[in-house]
């Protein structure tokens, strides 16, 4: 599958190439080639090639997710008083 100067919502292929300009929220492929200029919000790839930067790698989520829980347990404890 190719996207070029478009956009996806959530996409499942085999092979997917995003080619420039081009931008997708949610990615599950085996192969995947992002070229510059590209935007993907969340890519589950096996293999990927190209100008690819991450919003959210897994250290990133790590933090995100630990900082979600702190926050729930604050506010579980606020509603306790």
């Amino acid at each position: 599958m190719s996207i070029s100067q478009g956009g996806a919502g959530i996409v499942q292929a085999g092979t997917l190439r995003l080619e420039s300009d081009a931008s997708a929220l949610l990615v599950v492929t085996r192969n995947a080639e992002v070229a510059p200029g590209s935007r993907v919000f969340l890519l589950i790839s096996g293999r990927t090639s190209g100008g690819t930067r991450p919003l959210l790698d897994p250290r990133s989520a790590l933090a995100m997710a630990g900082g979600f829980l702190i926050f729930r347990r604050l506010l579980g404890l606020l509603r306790r008083r």
